[in-house]
């Protein structure tokens, strides 16, 4: 074919119809190569033309390959293949195409040795690089400078579609020694707030986690020279023997919360017991220090097991302050209490003294494991600590049982931010972990009624209201 008809088969397949192409495709379409060597499309299919039309391009993409059998692997000049032109696009219905016809997703080109994804995170949108990684394209491949996608990315959203895809893409350091972060500050057009956003990912993944997340600052402000000054970070764990001070501060602002909510009508004793909680402070003080000395890497043992998570708020850090400086910046601003507990859980049972957890507060939540047993929670914890003490470490591959919110807090000034779902997924997280093959049935919690914002919350996540019982407070049982 000469020069000047390739160039008007090209056209017809990157502008024409569809019912045109239909009818004046020739039929050895399939086996054309551009061969002209001069230019950059050099051994290019028709395939790679026709990912790049603006319209019908999942349609013309179908009829070459399906019809006129283009291979979808084959390679330009460049080792590249027609997937690293689609990944530059917006067309999300023709990746799924070409890799269901066999297109390889991390073909390596020979230009920078760079796969599909790189060129996605550099010239297209979240949703192209989102779905690259659905087809399990690799998120840290390597290319000949040692630099993987997150380095080319040009947008938060595309940062954060490839954090999500491997959390410890924010920790990545090419040949040069230069990590991801600097190397967006370093840019000729310095990209400042991604550079922040991070760092701030790769400070809390350094760290022992089990759920984290990334906020923006609000205004966000704009670092004249970088740093970490636009984002801060919650990070959820287990809850240590150090925690005990600001666990303690939590739980007083736990029952504060409650004394409001449910009046002043109520008595001392009668709120106590409400909350499930033992009006002692050095009781409570106690317990709480209890529950939160456990061995690192060892399981708890025990039919009913006792845990708290906390979330952990870590500020803005522009001055990139580090060690002992930093971490004391740190500051527990939530907690979750609950217990593990083997075997199934009828929805009836919680008869008063006998009642599942009771959780509350949409982020300021609070309830107790226990009505009617003021110091339900104590006597539960030391429970549980006798028996680890006691007790041989359990397999707990292929048991089935339930667990059981008792109280949830969330400091005031972190409400509304999503540090409740955030330690709950802690929670589930430490199951999977220190529990592994361990089967949850169910979640159990309870909240006030008078609390319609935690309610709210809980129905988001998935909670059904099971019953509803109490006499002086009427509390909302609820499972997932």
């Amino acid at each position: 074919m000469s020069a000047r008809g390739q160039q008007d088969l090209a056209h017809l397949v990157q502008h024409g119809s569809l019912d045109a192409l239909r009818t004046s495709l020739p039929s050895d379409a399939g086996r054309w190569v551009n061969s002209d060597q001069r230019q950059g499309n050099a051994g290019q299919t028709l395939l790679f033309t026709a990912v790049q039309r603006d319209k019908d391009c999942r349609e013309v993409c179908e009829l070459l390959l399906d019809v006129h059998k283009v291979d979808p692997n084959a390679q330009d000049k460049r080792g590249q293949t027609a997937l690293h032109y689609l990944a530059k696009t917006k067309h999300l219905a023709c990746v799924d195409l070409l890799v269901a016809r066999g297109c390889k997703v991390d073909h390596v080109d020979k230009y920078l040795h760079q796969t599909p994804l790189f060129y996605a995170a550099r010239w297209s949108t979240r949703d192209m690089v989102k779905r690259l990684v659905d087809h399990k394209a690799e998120v840290n491949f390597r290319d000949a400078r040692g630099q993987t996608p997150m380095f080319w990315a040009e947008s938060l959203e595309v940062c954060s579609e490839l954090m999500r895809g491997r959390g410890d893409a924010c920790l990545a350091v090419d040949t040069a020694n230069v990590t991801v972060a600097e190397s967006h500050r370093l840019r000729p057009n310095p990209q400042h707030d991604i550079s922040d956003f991070l760092a701030t990912c790769a400070e809390v993944r350094r760290r022992s986690r089990l759920t984290w997340a990334v906020q923006r600052v609000e205004p966000a402000g704009t670092p004249a020279s970088g740093g970490y000054g636009n984002w801060f970070a919650y990070t959820t764990s287990i809850a240590r023997g150090g925690d005990v001070d600001q666990l303690c501060e939590l739980e007083n602002e736990f029952v504060e919360d409650h004394r409001q909510m449910l009046g002043s009508a109520l008595s001392e004793a009668e709120l106590w017991n409400q909350v499930g909680l033992n009006p002692d402070a050095t009781t409570r003080r106690n317990t709480i220090r209890s529950i939160t000395q456990v061995t690192p890497g060892t399981p708890r043992s025990g039919k009913v097991r006792h845990y708290t998570v906390k979330c952990v708020h870590m500020p803005p850090n522009p001055d990139r302050v580090t060690g002992t400086p930093r971490n004391k910046t740190h500051r527990v601003v939530g907690y979750v209490y609950f217990r593990i507990c083997e075997g199934d859980r009828e929805d009836g049972a919680g008869a008063r003294g006998a009642r599942g957890a009771r959780s509350g507060a949409a982020d300021s939540s609070a309830a107790r494991a226990a009505p009617g047993a003021a110091t339900g929670r104590a006597a539960a914890g030391g429970a549980s600590d006798a028996a680890a003490a006691g007790a041989e470490a359990r397999d707990a591959k292929g048991t089935r049982g339930h667990i059981v919110v008792s109280h949830l807090k969330v400091n005031a000034h972190h409400q509304r931010r999503g540090v409740a779902t955030l330690l709950l997924a802690g929670m589930l997280q430490l199951v999977e972990t220190e529990h592994k093959g361990f089967s949850v049935s169910h979640l159990y919690l309870s909240v006030v009624a008078k609390n319609a914002s935690a309610a709210a919350l809980y129905r988001k996540l998935g909670f059904v209201q099971t019953f509803r019982d109490g006499e002086t407070v009427q509390w909302l049982h609820m499972k997932r």
